[in-house]
């Protein structure tokens, strides 16, 4: 995943199985390209599990969020991130919202 994004941006996990991007100084078209480059990049991986049944490729859903003036609350980004990824998860996976 870090190939997909740049030497500045960070990468962390966040969760069992969340990560975290910070992008900084990212406009919100960047950070939505910089997301789909990361969905892409997961899904091209070749894990070498055919042989175990696994047919599918690996995929993920991305939930974007751009700091704004209009944030009051320290959590409110990630919440903001949050919301996003779950309707990316309920749009049907393997995709990108904002």
């Amino acid at each position: 995943m870090e190939t997909a994004l740049r030497t500045e941006d960070l990468l962390g996990r966040y969760g069992g199985d969340e990560f975290i991007a910070v992008l900084p100084g990212t406009s919100a078209v960047g950070a939505r390209e910089a997301a789909e480059r990361l969905r892409r990049a997961v899904q091209a991986l070749d894990l070498g599990l055919g042989g175990l049944g696994f047919t599918e490729p690996l995929t993920i859903s991305v939930g974007v969020a751009c700091f704004d003036r209009t944030l009051t609350e320290p959590g409110e980004l990630i919440r903001r991130a949050d919301d996003a990824l779950c309707r990316a998860k309920a749009a049907g996976r393997n995709r990108v919202s904002d």
